[in-house]
């Protein structure tokens, strides 16, 4: 348990922002929506969002509130983390659902 909470959270950035949006790109390769390194974070929200539309919204919220404070002058303080919060939640068992279908295969002959 330890080694994959590990495994999970190593090199995560430091803000909420940074480390939400990082986990909802690791689970959303699990899941088998990986970004591509053309794609802003905006666009892959967007992905993730088409692929399952039930997270759309929450997808943004986190993209857009992590491309503000990573990409904006002043950055975002903590404007928005109740947001990301309640986003991350909102989302997380939609992505380990599609991760666990695509990773366990059942009913499929």
């Amino acid at each position: 348990v330890l080694a994959t909470w590990f495994a999970w959270t190593w090199g995560l950035g430091d803000a909420l922002r940074e480390r939400t949006y990082a986990k909802m790109s690791r689970l959303g390769t699990l899941a088998g929506i990986r970004p591509t390194s053309n794609q802003t974070p905006i666009e892959y929200a967007r992905t993730l969002g088409q692929a399952i539309p039930r997270i759309h919204a929450s997808s943004q919220v986190l993209a857009w509130t992590f491309a503000i404070g990573r990409y904006g002058r002043q950055g975002a303080g903590d404007d928005g983390l109740d947001d990301v919060k309640n986003a991350w939640k909102s989302m997380r068992a939609w992505l380990m659902l599609r991760a666990l279908r695509r990773l366990v295969p059942i009913g499929s002959s």
